[in-house]
């Protein structure tokens, strides 16, 4: 048995120890190093000593000979010393000895068996210890007065006390328990931070003091991040004065006589210190209102368009002829005609995103002004709605057109009532309890398109809708019809023509998304309004705030494509968009780049086959079908509109709307097919199979429309004259679908046989529907085939790629692609893109309520008078600058 204190078999761990590391004796330092140091210095200072003495007898010695005749002021006098013969010594005087001496005995003060090194080397650390622990809060928690309430609480967290987890055993339920409860808030659609809270709470085991900490870190986080300003310093505190695009009245009719932009005629490429922060490609309004945002942002922003006018008009080129007003003579290639579908619906709300692209310093909306389609005459009628056989009867001649105009759904069940059969009040009959529960269905859509901006493990934006507009986008509108609406089926007929009535589509193959949009719109009371001056005027507002900030709008310049540089990441290799070529070989460069384009043209035209192979295309795009490519034709009317009495309301005839209501089997009329039919589903499909599309007169689709009937000011501007635009679908003779994925459309190259034809075809039927034109039409130009953008099917609105944020870094999409066809849906969809761009995240939307409409409210100065002078005086009364809102408006 081992004895403690003893040492068995020579282990040292049993030794004493009676010597440390830095433990010295003081007789040590004193009896050995202490006089061999002081020997030594005592040596250095003698010798130091001598080396003085004999230099100055050598400088005495040099002076007597060289100083003669009283000439001292030129002897040198100053010792003689060599300061490279200088011995190197430390110790030179007695002062260095007894600075020497006084250090040894302290050192050998120090090195005692009393420890006071060790002390102090433990003070330094700790207190370098409390430095890097406590930091600037060091002095608070070692002062004496606090000292008992540290020492208090750091005894209670050592016992666990304040610690912010709970022990296992002390969890409020189960795990399983805990996973359940989870779900069920989830399947409740409780919120994103109140799911994290339960989680941190149940599963990771917070304590509530701790939940309460991190709840109150992270409201004043948000708050700090409300009152920030996302944009530059510089626009936040000296935001950018806009002027009027014009000085008078007659200032403004003059400046829309001309384009908007300006010619790119140059041949260099811009210079450095001329690289704009964003590109723009394409043209329209929906293109210069997301410039005209981001140019509120406090960046320099080029737009570049391909056409000769970046407002979209179009005039035409070879014709000249005088007008009925002789004084007035006017050329045919100087009028602009509005080809686009560019009547607005629910006003009042469009009117609050339009403001902050719009305001000046003298005006809320730039001097642009709305006017209401139609008059008080024809109820402002703003269209006309021809589906073969609906409401007519079996001995009628002619079909019965139904004619929307304002007063939402009152109207509509009353003219379906009294033309259709569709009951005999308001309240009982189908296309009122239809159209009321589209627009409930509508209510969520605004969500639906907010999402884009986010993440996609997000969630639903708002946990209390059911989220009811995504599932509905996602199924055909042709099935709910059938479903909903199973007795009259003129009524079917006619609502499925309100669904959808800018594309020939098939309802069997439509999103119930854009029906139920279609559908919520022609339900507003307020009807549709255009704007005075038309595009034109609209455009050139945006301009003077594109020009204002230090941007340019450049026309005729094409895109070739799109510019990218390489950035390697990891394992594998990405792009980032960095500016684009033109067609002249120009190259401008951005930071950032938006296309107007869409995303077919985008990704399968501009961008370039090395990058496609590697980064792709965005998620979901090779399921979509392209929308078939329509034809414009532009037809100048000798005569004014109220003349002629040529409408305000588009003219439309939808062929594919009477196949869901069957009514062909009454009227007798052949069902139209079209390539749609074969190729929606099965994209991929061979094309040699899909059904042949001919323009027939009298039977395919169609719209006819009367831009300058629109506009109150145009008979000011171009007395005498008219405008009208008709426009068809592109049919095989013209374009052809490939068997690709997409399944896109190339143009064939036109025959003027063909176009002859067409235009003989397209005369007739628009001195059919509208014989007062016989003999009063001046020209006709062909225009197209124009590409249209994404085909409004279900999987349209499923493709998770479909955003305003590419795959490529630096590359984002505008335009109606991101919505619906129409003006207000072109204008969301380049919201949408001019959010992504300024640097908002979830929380910003979610939490913070934030987006760029809000803080530009906040920014910009309000204008020196509330309702401004308009760009364009009517003669007769002025429109009110906001329109009222409607109640049945969502």
């Amino acid at each position: 048995m081992v004895r403690m204190g003893k040492n068995p078999r020579g282990n040292k761990n049993y030794e004493q120890s009676r010597a440390h590391i830095g433990l010295l004796t003081p007789n040590l330092i004193q009896s050995i190093y202490a006089p061999l140091l002081k020997d030594y210095a005592t040596k250095q200072s003698e010798e130091f000593a001598q080396y003085l003495v004999s230099s100055k007898n050598l400088s005495e010695t040099d002076i007597n000979n060289t100083c003669e005749g009283g000439e001292k002021e030129e002897c040198d006098v100053s010792g003689g010393v060599d300061a490279e013969q200088m011995p190197n010594t430390i110790y030179q005087s007695q002062k260095n000895l007894d600075e020497l001496d006084e250090f040894l005995n302290l050192l050998s003060k120090d090195f005692s068996h009393g420890g006071e090194w060790k002390a102090k080397v433990n003070s330094a650390k700790f207190e370098r210890r409390l430095n890097e622990k406590y930091g600037i809060f060091r002095p608070l928690l070692t002062d004496p007065r606090y000292e008992p309430y540290v020492r208090f609480i750091q005894r209670k967290y050592a016992l666990g006390q304040f610690s912010p987890f709970r022990e296992s055993s002390k969890r409020p339920m189960s795990l399983s328990s805990s996973m359940i409860l989870l779900y069920m808030l989830y399947r409740n659609k409780v919120r994103v931070d109140g799911i994290v809270l339960a989680a941190l709470f149940l599963i990771v085991g917070l304590q509530p003091w701790a939940l309460v900490f991190l709840v109150s870190v992270a409201t004043i986080l948000l708050e700090k991040r409300r009152k920030s300003n996302i944009f530059s310093t510089d626009m936040g505190k000296h935001p950018v004065v806009v002027k009027p695009f014009y000085k008078s009245n007659e200032d403004a009719a003059e400046i829309l006589h001309h384009p908007v932009g300006d010619r790119d005629e140059t041949d260099e490429s811009p210079k450095d210190d001329a690289q704009y922060d964003v590109i723009v490609l394409g043209s329209g309004p929906e293109v210069l209102y997301c410039a005209a945002l981001l140019s509120r942002t406090g960046k320099s922003v080029l737009v570049l368009s391909p056409e000769e006018d970046a407002s979209g008009c179009c005039t035409l080129k070879d014709y000249t002829v005088a007008s009925i007003n002789k004084t007035n003579s006017k050329q045919w290639n100087m009028i602009p005609f509005d080809v686009a579908d560019s009547k607005i619906g629910r006003i009042s709300t469009q009117q609050k995103i339009l403001a902050p692209a719009l305001c000046t310093d003298t005006d809320a909306q730039g001097g642009v002004r709305f006017s209401k389609i139609g008059t008080a005459a024809d109820e402002y009628a703003y269209e006309i709605i021809n589906v073969p056989g609906m409401g007519k009867g079996p001995e009628d001649n002619y079909d019965i057109p139904f004619i929307l105009r304002a007063g939402g759904v009152k109207s509509i069940a009353d003219d379906a009532c009294s033309f259709l059969g569709d009951g005999w009040m308001e309240n009982e009959s189908v296309s009122t309890t239809y159209l009321k529960s589209c627009m409930d269905l509508n209510a969520d859509s605004s969500k639906f398109y907010l999402a884009k901006l986010l993440p996609s493990w997000i969630g639903p934006i708002d946990p209390k809708s059911n989220n009811t507009y995504a599932d509905a986008a996602c199924r055909f509108a042709g099935d709910f019809l059938k479903a909903l609406v199973t007795q009259n089926i003129h009524v079917r007929s006619l609502l499925c023509a309100i669904g959808l009535r800018s594309e020939n589509l098939d309802p069997s193959k439509t999103s119930m998304g854009v029906h139920i949009s279609n559908c919520a719109s022609v339900c507003s009371a307020d009807g549709y309004h255009y704007t005075i001056g038309g595009p034109r005027s609209l455009c050139h507002a945006f301009l003077a705030t594109i020009e204002a900030n230090g941007g340019k709008v450049k026309t005729l310049s094409k895109t070739k494509t799109l510019l990218f540089e390489s950035t390697e990441e990891t394992n594998s290799s990405s792009f980032k968009c960095i500016g684009v070529e033109l067609v002249n070989g120009k190259k401008v460069f951005a930071e950032q780049t938006v296309s107007g384009y869409g995303f077919l043209q985008t990704f399968l035209e501009f961008l370039p086959q090395e990058v496609r192979d590697i980064g792709g295309v965005p998620q979901g795009l090779p399921a979509l079908t392209e929308k078939r490519p329509q034809i414009k034709f532009l037809v100048g009317i000798n005569g004014e509109s109220s003349e002629l009495d040529l409408p305000s309301a588009d003219w439309y005839r939808l062929p594919l709307a009477a196949t869901i209501g069957k009514v062909s089997l009454d009227s007798g009329l052949k069902k139209e097919k079209s390539d749609e039919d074969d190729n929606t589903d099965n994209v991929d499909s061979d094309t040699s199979t899909a059904r042949k599309v001919k323009f027939d007169s009298g039977e395919s689709w169609m719209r006819i429309s009367f831009p300058s009937a629109k506009d109150p000011s145009w008979k000011d501007r171009y007395p005498g004259v008219s405008t009208c635009v008709v426009t068809i679908e592109a049919d095989d003779d013209f374009v052809s679908l490939l068997d690709s994925k997409p399944a896109v459309y190339v143009p064939k190259k036109a025959d003027e046989g063909n176009i002859t034809r067409l235009i003989a075809r397209i005369t007739r039927d628009l001195l059919d529907v509208y014989p007062q034109l016989q003999g009063k039409i001046a020209c006709v130009e062909y225009r197209g085939p124009i590409r249209c953008g994404l085909s409004h099917t279900p999987q349209r609105y499923a493709a998770p790629g479909i955003r305003p944020e590419t795959n490529y870094p630096g590359l984002y999409v505008c335009g109606s692609d991101l919505t619906l066809d129409g003006m207000a849906g072109s204008f969301i969809g380049s919201w949408l893109a001019a959010n992504s761009m300024s640097g908002y995240t979830p929380v910003d939307y979610l939490l913070l309520q934030r987006n760029i409409t809000s803080d530009l409210a906040q920014i910009i100065p309000d204008p020196l008078v509330e309702n401004g002078e308009p760009a364009i005086i009517l003669k007769e009364s002025e429109p009110p600058l906001l329109a009222p809102e409607s109640d049945d408006e969502n």
